[in-house]
């Protein structure tokens, strides 16, 4: 992988790296052509990241180091993995009020943002006539 001078390097390096364990650690070297890298990326992995990343820098949200990049991923899945986890919760109070009569299946779906029948099917509840 030192051998080579050129942005291509990281990418020797990433696929090293996710072939010996599974798991990739950015360099911090600054990279001349990263939207090229992570184009090659998007395209040998077929990890949609590197698309996303693409997109980002097209609206100005640009870094230069793939270590910036893994960091902007890590943070935007860990708020997207807060975001669901809220989510779950929140269905699964709804569902106990209602299974504890504290709350009609209407109100629940109203505030989950569903219709009955799909909260109904999606709590495992008989469906109310």
């Amino acid at each position: 992988m030192n051998l080579f001078r050129s942005d291509f390097r990281e990418v020797a390096r990433y696929f090293v790296q996710m072939r010996e364990n599974g798991e990739y650690k950015p360099s911090d070297d600054e990279l001349e052509h990263i939207e090229s890298v992570l184009q090659l990326l998007n395209v040998m992995d077929k990890d949609h990241r590197f698309e996303t990343e693409i997109n980002e820098r097209i609206t100005g949200k640009e870094v230069r180091k793939m270590s910036e990049w893994l960091t902007r991923v890590i943070d935007e899945n860990q708020a997207i993995g807060r975001a669901e986890g809220r989510a779950e919760g929140e269905f699964a109070v709804l569902v106990s009020l209602v299974r504890k009569n504290l709350l009609s299946v209407k109100d629940a779906a109203e505030q989950a943002g569903m219709t009955e029948n799909t909260f109904c099917q999606k709590a495992g509840l008989t469906i109310q006539q």
